[in-house]
């Protein structure tokens, strides 16, 4: 799963049509360099991290997700988007629930985290 983000409101590609829309509710400064990014959605193509099968597992599993942001032209490629996985803070059964918090670490330089620190709270 991966959270769909685009400034200018344009569609994604349809190489990308298995990311879901999430709106970026609060960033809270944790320290000069990193806040908590809170997401939610109501896109149903979110899914699930841990889809159920053979019942549920004893130990929790790190997950990740994968951002994917417009930032217009970058040195990584020719399209105007950047891909980053992050780990979330926030339980598997937060994520189904359609809530996401994400603690990551802000470059100065970096494609994707200066456009997210710089992003008011939004559609994402």
């Amino acid at each position: 799963e991966g959270v769909r983000a685009d400034r200018t409101g344009q569609a994604m590609p349809s190489a990308v049509a298995n990311y879901s829309q999430w709106s970026l509710e609060s960033v809270t400064p944790v320290t000069r360099h990193s806040a908590l990014f809170a997401f939610s959605s109501s896109d149903l193509k979110r899914g699930t991290p841990h889809p159920r099968g053979r019942g549920r597992m004893a130990e929790p599993v790190t997950w990740h997700t994968t951002l994917l942001a417009e930032v217009g032209p970058n040195a990584e490629g020719p399209l105007p988007w950047v891909e980053r996985d992050y780990t979330p803070v926030s339980s598997a059964k937060e994520w189904e629930q359609g809530r996401c918090e994400m603690l990551i670490k802000v470059y100065a330089d970096g494609a994707a985290t200066s456009w997210l620190h710089s992003a008011s709270p939004q559609r994402v």
